[in-house]
């Protein structure tokens, strides 16, 4: 099982300003981070639901399209919650993302 997450069409990690500024470039830090706490080389295991809606959110977030990518957030936060407990470090990041779209 490996995490995969397209960031080619991320502004912030190509070289110029996505017209987000440092409010973008924190929210990718923070799915950056995330991403790395999700992936198996943590030794941490996670099902192919949780990877596949997490690259989706991902995928619609970067897009813009918020409303497209809310389904999934949520459905993170309760795959994570029934695989990792609401007390594992990724649970506040997963939360955010969620309060971030409804902002």
């Amino acid at each position: 099982m490996r995490l995969s997450v397209d960031v080619s069409h991320c502004g912030v990690f190509m070289g110029h300003d996505s017209g987000y500024g440092l409010v973008s470039a924190k929210r990718w830090a923070m799915a950056v981070i995330a991403a790395c706490m999700l992936s198996p080389a943590t030794g941490w295991a996670q099902s192919d639901a949780l990877l596949d809606d997490y690259n989706q959110y991902a995928t619609f977030y970067a897009q813009g399209k918020y409303q497209e990518a809310l389904p999934f957030a949520l459905r993170l936060v309760e795959l994570h919650k029934s695989e990792f407990g609401t007390d594992h470090p990724t649970a506040a990041v997963l939360y955010t993302n969620v309060a971030d779209i409804h902002a």
